[in-house]
């Protein structure tokens, strides 16, 4: 039988085939049809979850399925009627090697907002809603003889709440850059993300608010970002990105955009 290949390292080498929910919600239907667009036209493969009823946030596929390098992660979510949506995927499943699937004890939190790989690093959010210490511990265990898996600590801001995961704060988007909200991060987090990227792109309270942080790299430097962040896009194409916009918002009152989105399965 031939299973499907997974092999993610990072969030910026060349997109091959991803992971997508579909949504009958006529609100995100555009803002899915521009993402996938934009796919397609790269020349990315495209493998659609089949629709789960009740489940509100499966839009939002890279929380409950995570693939670092060539193993998936079946999460247990946090949320109980999260926890329905990995059924949706049964059919892709079935494609994947056994030994390759790694399924999350449910007394165990990890959700793919907080997960970050980054070649020999494995970003973990922490201290924000969703994975927890025993997640972190969980990731150490087993991936640490070939990652180093490295929390990132996650900080209040000035209004006393909680980020829902790392990826709407801290965002690495070539091997050198990344996009951060400085006061999402704790001092001692925020000096190993900056030992690692030169090149930081800091955004506003305004732009985390509108999940600027939240984009999703198909390669080659491509970046698929918001319309609206006119700021962002001159900085990222000072420091030679090409852009891909998307003019939909609707999933942000939801707290997802194109990365939540998206599960990447296999990068070049």
């Amino acid at each position: 039988m031939g299973y499907k290949r997974l092999n993610v390292s990072n969030e910026f080498n060349k997109l091959k085939t991803v992971l997508m929910a579909p949504t009958t919600e006529k609100t995100f239907l555009s803002q899915q049809n521009s993402l996938t667009s934009i796919l397609l036209k790269h020349g990315v493969e495209i493998v659609w979850a089949d629709i789960v009823l009740n489940a509100k946030y499966q839009l939002f596929v890279r929380d409950p399925f995570i693939v670092i390098g060539d193993k998936i992660i079946l999460s247990y979510m946090k949320e109980k009627e999260r926890q329905l949506e990995l059924s949706g995927a049964e059919a892709f499943l079935s494609v994947v090697e056994p030994t390759k699937k790694i399924i999350i004890p449910h007394d165990i939190i990890i959700e793919g907002g907080d997960i970050i790989p980054h070649n020999e690093i494995i970003f973990v959010g922490q201290e924000g809603m969703r994975t927890n210490d025993t997640g972190l511990k969980f990731l150490k265990k087993k991936f640490s003889n070939e990652f180093n898996v490295l929390p990132i600590y996650m900080q209040f801001d000035k209004e006393k709440e909680f980020w829902l995961h790392l990826d709407c704060v801290f965002n690495p988007i070539w091997a050198d850059t990344a996009i951060v909200f400085p006061d999402a991060i704790r001092k001692e987090s925020l000096d190993v993300i900056e030992s690692i990227f030169p090149n930081i792109i800091k955004i506003t309270e305004q732009e985390k608010n509108e999940l600027a942080a939240n984009v999703l790299s198909i390669g080659n430097k491509t970046v698929i970002v918001q319309k609206r962040h006119k700021r962002i896009i001159k900085e990222l194409k000072k420091n030679g990105f090409i852009i891909e916009t998307i003019n939909s918002y609707a999933s942000i009152d939801l707290d997802g955009y194109s990365r939540c989105m998206t599960c990447p399965i296999e990068r070049e």
